[in-house]
């Protein structure tokens, strides 16, 4: 099987360097379907291999199992570290012929020879890898039980489908950028916003099904916990929102807005990939492939993956993904200061250098297979090289820019304070205590003194977002975030202040229509970008465990600006302007006056201290009045526009009216998180409960009542009926009643399912009550186990008169699977309209 790996290589290196315009009709277009199908064969062999349960293979014998469903047989090809990987290549492969442009460009052709230099690495990777090698032991190991399931069978490849549309959009972002036509990113967002919008559909279903295994299935005891690793996958999406909304933005924006939005949902989708990936450099409860690590760890996470540079095969892979990363961002900010400084420089030079750095990225894995794989040395030299070499190979674009032979540094820093600017954060480099905080804050400092526009603040803005959010996840302390800051805003201070516009003027421009309908539309662009910002910051700090309280907290009045821009966007016909701005003063204030004044009783954990000023009722009452008021504008408005769009057809129309409806989605999403989320504590004690057999236990607003044992063998009529997977199931049946009427509303079994396979551990099945407020999630104790274990190989767990349960009652989850159909549908319905041709719509 091996054999398939190397032609798929094979057919990878083809399309890189394959004619493209030099081509026949015929020849160009079943050409990149073969190579395409030669690209997916890899995968399609390894899944054979598992679907027959061929043990001869080492993959299938670690993770296989041959008497398991077929499709968690399947689900088990992307288990473990190889798999997944062919089946990235083989998405990423499919995602290149049918959205590839068709046209011989010099655009489209760069982005074909990209696409399958993308396949190309993910493979190379995967080679080095060895997934296709033969069994090395006779005894069997089998599938994760906490992977048995059948979420386990979607959501993977949902996800991965969804990086890489994500990386269709960076790659046809990446062809604009390189391509010598002058209207290569003019034709950017015609090209690169379907796939936008099918990423987007892909996206939400995928997150929100991986929230849905966590609520279901696994003992989490909810949908989301800001765990680094879906934070990771949370961040992408974010970005494909930025860019679908530049759409709407009032104006003609400049195209490089476009193309940078266009880079970041790839860029953000390998860091997710590396993230879950990166054994041991992040705690996850993620984990369920990992080696372990040791105790004593930096607390940056860049350094953390910079030590596994050289490593081991997982160090390799880490390696290629922070190059990808590091190669593509400079690609980005070289650019950016070319268009911003309009320095002329060798354009060709520029991007002869920046094919150079990608073709670093294929050198991480290849030199590791002939040095180590082959000729058995320990380290290839690649991964040995020292780190300023590593570096410089990897930000060449940057280093042409500012080193060329015509212009160089000199011209760009043409006044002292550019200069001045530039160097204090030259200095200052090494006294940031994060390196990954220290490289951004560079790179928009060169961007700063790059820009010869009027609009260069837009760089001190986010310069200066990039240091309070940095300080804020305490990935550097209060001297050098100060001194920052002062480089950042020093030419504002010194800057002579423009009278003519008085502060009554100002105010007086909040009471226009217009200037209102502008603040609603750039809203979702800058909150959007800061929480985007804040998020990526808080998930490098996670390193050594995740800070909800910080996510809740400052993601707040992000939420609260977002919610006050849709309620204002829906009033825009119905209320008069003058009256938008103290409608929206006025919800503020309630907010404050319920949570801080008033402190009106919530549902859950609304006292517990999510820092030393702020409680978890208080964010929620903060929000919730903004948020019920936005969410009927929102909805009317939707409502709205669809029936004009079905009195008038027009795509333009249906587009609005599905994005409309998704943003609906998205606040009674909000609403519903901020009752399962933020107001519940899964720390909490609170929250555990002893029911003694046979007593009544009041819980919150249950009576709870433990009658039973419940013990199932693997075989058994009732055991087949309820389980696909296990061997047995121990739990307890318990009454649940409400506590004042004492009338019975559930009798829910929560347990443990039992594997006895080599190396297996047992699985916590997790039970729930659904009522009209909301679920009530009811999770056996894992300590219990092992008694339980022994107990009930010595006959039965009579003897045993209690159970330990963990319950969160959940009111407000049913608004949170509400608001993700919602969106999924309106996305999925977005996405079905980018293939629809506009002959007789009026748009």
């Amino acid at each position: 099987m091996e054999w398939l790996l190397g032609l798929a290589l094979a057919a990878s290196l083809a399309g890189m360097f394959t004619p493209w315009k030099e081509l026949s009709d015929d020849l160009a277009r079943w050409l990149p379907r073969l190579l395409a199908a030669l690209q997916m064969a890899p995968f399609v062999a390894l899944t054979y291999l598992f679907m027959s349960d061929d043990i001869g293979y080492e993959l299938v014998r670690l993770n296989g199992g041959g008497e398991m469903p077929l499709g968690y047989r399947i689900s088990a090809v992307w288990a473990g570290r190889e798999g997944p990987l062919l089946l990235w290549a083989a998405l990423l492969a499919l995602c290149g012929a049918v959205f590839g442009p068709s046209g011989r460009g010099e655009t489209s052709v760069l982005f074909r020879r990209l696409s399958h230099g993308a396949v190309l690495a993910v493979l190379s990777i995967t080679f080095v890898m060895e997934p296709f090698r033969p069994a090395t032991a006779g005894w069997r190991s089998q599938l994760n039980p906490l992977l048995q399931t059948d979420l386990m069978v979607i959501h993977p490849p949902l996800l991965f489908l969804f990086y890489s549309l994500c990386i269709m959009v960076t790659l046809h972002a990446l062809a604009a950028i390189l391509s010598p036509e002058e209207d290569a990113q003019k034709l950017l967002r015609e090209r690169a916003t379907p796939v936008a919008r099918v990423g987007f559909a892909v996206g939400t279903l995928g997150i929100g099904l991986g929230g849905l295994w966590a609520y279901t299935v696994l003992d989490w005891g909810g949908y989301w916990a800001w765990d680094p690793v879906e934070t990771a996958s949370l961040l992408p999406w974010l970005c494909l929102v930025l860019f679908l909304h530049l759409r709407i933005t009032p104006g003609r924006l400049p195209s490089r807005w476009t193309v940078a939005l266009g880079v970041l949902p790839g860029w953000f989708a390998v860091h997710a990939t590396m993230v879950t990936r990166a054994t041991g450099v992040w705690a996850s409860v993620h984990a369920f492939v990992g080696d372990g690590t040791s105790s004593e760890r930096p607390q940056s996470a860049i350094v953390r993956l910079m030590e596994l540079r050289g490593t081991d095969i997982a160090g390799t892979e880490v390696t290629t993904y922070l190059v990808i990363l590091t190669v593509t961002l400079a690609i980005l900010a070289s650019w950016l200061m070319i268009r911003l400084s309009g320095l002329e420089i060798d354009r060709r030079r520029w991007r002869i250098s920046a094919l150079i750095s990608l073709g670093f990225i294929l050198a991480v894995p290849i030199t590791r297979f002939i040095f180590v794989n082959i000729f058995g040395d320990e380290v290839s030299p690649v991964e040995s090289a020292p780190l300023w070499a590593f570096v410089a190979l990897c930000t060449l674009p940057i280093l042409t820019f500012l080193f060329p032979p015509q212009v160089g540094l000199a011209k760009l820093l043409d006044s002292p304070g550019r200069a001045l600017s530039l160097i204090g954060v030259i200095v200052m480099f090494p006294h940031f205590d994060d390196p990954s905080v220290a490289l951004i804050v560079a790179l928009l400092m060169l961007l700063n003194v790059s820009d010869r526009s009027s609009e260069g603040t837009v760089w001190t803005f986010l310069g200066v977002a990039t240091l309070l959010c940095a300080l804020y996840a305490f990935l550097i302390d209060v001297q050098s975030a100060a001194l920052g800051l002062l480089l950042f805003l020093w030419p504002m201070l010194v800057k002579q202040v423009d009278e003519s516009q008085t502060l009554t003027d100002a105010a007086r421009g909040l009471l226009l229509r217009r200037s209102q309908l502008r603040f609603a539309r750039y809203t979702p662009l800058v909150v959007g970008g800061v929480f985007l910002l804040l998020t990526w910051m808080l998930m490098l700090a996670s390193v050594d465990g995740t800070s909800l309280g910080a996510h809740e907290t400052l993601g707040a009045p992000m939420i609260l600006a977002l919610s006050a821009a849709m309620a204002t966007y829906g009033w825009k016909d119905t209320v008069a302007p003058a009256r938008v701005p103290p409608l929206l003063l006025f919800l503020l204030v309630l907010g404050l006056v319920l949570g801080a004044g008033l402190n009106l009783t919530l549902p859950g954990d609304a006292d517990d201290q999510l820092s030393e000023f702020v409680t978890r009722g208080t964010i929620v009452w903060l929000l919730l009045p903004m948020l019920m008021v936005a969410i009927p504008s929102i909805a009317r408005l939707a409502g709205k526009n669809g029936l004009r769009v079905r009195d008038r057809w027009s795509i333009a129309g249906a587009r609005s009216a599905l994005a409309h409806t998704a943003h609906f989605g998205i606040l009674l999403l909000l609403v519903g998180h901020l009752f399962t989320t933020t107001l519940i504590d899964r720390t909490s004690p609170n929250h555990q409960v002893v029911l003694p057999l046979g007593e009544a236990i009041s819980h919150g607003g249950l009576e709870l009542t433990f009658t039973e044992w419940v013990l199932m063998d693997g075989g058994s009529p009732e055991f087949e009926e309820r389980f696909k997977v296990g061997d047995g199931f121990l739990g307890a049946s318990i009454e649940v009643r409400d506590a004042g009427s004492g009338e019975l509303i559930d009798v829910v079994e929560p347990g443990m399912l039992r594997f006895d396979g080599w190396g297996s551990f047992p699985r916590s099945e997790v039970d729930r009550t659904t009522r009209l407020t909301g679920d009530v999630i009811f999770i056996f104790d894992w300590s219990q186990t092992q008694e339980l274990g022994n107990e009930s190989m010595l006959g039965g767990p009579d003897s045993l008169d209690r159970v330990r349960l963990t319950v969160y009652e959940l009111q407000g989850s049913h608004l949170v699977w509400l608001g993700w159909s919602i969106i999924v549908l309106a996305g999925l319905g977005n996405a079905l309209l980018s293939f629809r041709t506009p002959k007789t719509d009026a748009e």
